[in-house]
């Protein structure tokens, strides 16, 4: 039976270069994406928006 390792990213919407490099490595090291999960903040008012988000990852346990 394969056995499982996670990882989770969590990134701010204000997005920079630095995000996507961290994220490829996460794939250069043998990690995959299994899920994206927005992280919303309400506004005073009505409404709301999206502030992060977080990576989940996974990886076969050699």
């Amino acid at each position: 039976m394969k056995k499982w390792e996670y990882s989770i990213l969590k990134i701010s919407m204000d997005l920079n270069d630095n995000d996507e490099i961290e994220v490829n490595n996460f794939g250069k090291e043998g990690w995959e994406i299994v899920s994206v999960t927005p992280i919303t903040n309400s506004i005073v008012g009505g409404g709301s928006y999206t502030s992060s988000v977080i990576f989940t990852f996974k990886r076969e346990l050699e």
